[in-house]
This record gives structure tokens, C-alpha cells and sequence, in this order.
């Protein structure tokens, strides 16, 4: 069985649609919260997973720089609970990062080995979690990822595709860049992951 965090956000949901969903252990954080050590070590007890995908994060960007301590309290020592754990009971763990671990001046692709230097707090929580992974989980897979969008939630996607139906202009912000990453792609990519994880070993990989 397959732990699956954050199960009810985005790419949670494309991974129940791609995922045989008797495989999954599907929780939120009011049947498995992250940031409780001692719940979730009964929680691993109990159902006893052979992998974990961790898509469980505060994601909201803006709020982040206001309430930093929910934001790192998620991802980074949500995070470090996860290792702990999966550690503990010698499971491989999945984590989802993100590409605001880096600043956004590089004018080619980032490479899993460039430097980090995230900007504001989302991206240093972020940082921070890989860092607590790296350090306390021998079998561990980070995928960083960018601008996720599906056609459920509330999405760039899916705003716009609204916007468009009654509306013949639309503006739209344009300091940004980002690349547009379709969840069942991404959930697509984490099933053919899996099987292939070797005891041990610790990658880091962009999609």
C-alpha cells in the first residue's frame, strides 16, 4: 500500500485517478497530519505503507510571507516528520518541491545541480524541507516541479478557461514565467517511479 499525503489537492487527486486506487492510502491532514510526529507513527503502525507520496504543503504563495510559521510548520517540519518516520520504518519517500527554491534569474533551465536560492518564504520552507529530507531519510526521491494545473480546483487553468466564456479580453499579469505541469503527467511519472526506487538511495529530479 502506497501512503498518499495531501490526497484531496490537485496532484493528490491525479494520482488517485492514475493509481489503482486500492493500492492507495488516501489522507488530508484531518486523517493524517503531517506536522504531529507521534499521530502519524500510529498512523504507520496501524497501516503499515510500503511507499509514501508526500503532495501535503502549504502552498499559498502570498499568505506565506505573513504566516510563516504555519508555512514552515507544513513544509519544512511536515516534512522532516515524514523522513523521520519513513526512516524509521525503512519506507521509501516521495517529495514534492517546487522551482521557487530558486531565485528565477537564470535565463536556461535550472539543473538538479544548481544552487538554491529561493526568495521569499514559500521557497525557503521548500528549501528547508528538502534539506530535513536529505538529512533523515535514506530512501528518498525529490520532484521539483513548477505551475501546477489540472481540470479540477481552482487553477490558472481552469480561471481562465472560466474567464474565457464570457469574456472576449482578459488581463493577465506578465513579470512572471513558470512552466505549466498538467498533474496526471506528473502523477503519470511518480507510478513509473516507484518500482524503480533503489534502497538507499537519495535523487533528485526536475519535471
Amino acid at each position: 500500500m502506497i501512503l498518499v499525503t495531501g490526497s484531496n489537492g490537485q496532484l493528490g487527486l491525479s494520482i488517485q485517478k492514475i493509481f489503482k486506487k486500492e493500492n492507495l492510502i488516501c489522507t488530508d491532514s484531518s486523517t493524517f497530519n503531517i506536522v504531529h510526529l507521534e499521530q502519524c507513527d500510529l498512523f504507520f503502525q496501524k497501516h503499515n505503507p510500503q511507499a509514501v507520496i508526500n503532495c501535503a504543503a502549504y502552498t499559498n504563495v502570498g499568505n506565506a510571507e505573513t504566516d510563516q510559521e504555519n508555512c514552515y510548520l507544513i513544509n519544512a517540519n511536515g516534512t522532516k516528520n515524514l523522513a523521520l518516520l519513513c526512516s524509521k520504518y525503512d519506507v521509501p519517500l516521495i517529495h514534492i518541491s517546487t522551482d521557487y527554491v530558486f531565485d528565477g534569474t537564470k535565463i536556461t533551465p535550472y539543473t538538479e545541480l544548481d544552487q538554491t536560492n529561493p526568495l521569499n518564504i514559500y521557497g525557503k520552507s521548500k528549501q528547508l524541507s528538502e534539506k530535513y529530507l536529505l538529512e533523515n531519510c535514506s530512501t528518498a526521491i525529490i520532484l521539483r516541479t513548477s505551475w501546477l494545473y489540472s481540470d479540477v480546483k481552482t487553477n490558472f487553468f481552469t480561471t481562465m478557461k472560466k474567464l474565457f466564456e464570457t469574456k472576449n479580453e482578459i488581463p493577465v499579469i506578465y513579470d512572471q514565467e513558470g512552466t505549466p505541469t498538467f498533474c496526471d503527467d506528473l502523477a503519470l511519472t511518480i507510478r513509473e517511479i516507484l518500482p524503480q526506487i533503489k534502497k538507499g538511495s537519495q535523487e533528485i529530479y526536475h519535471y
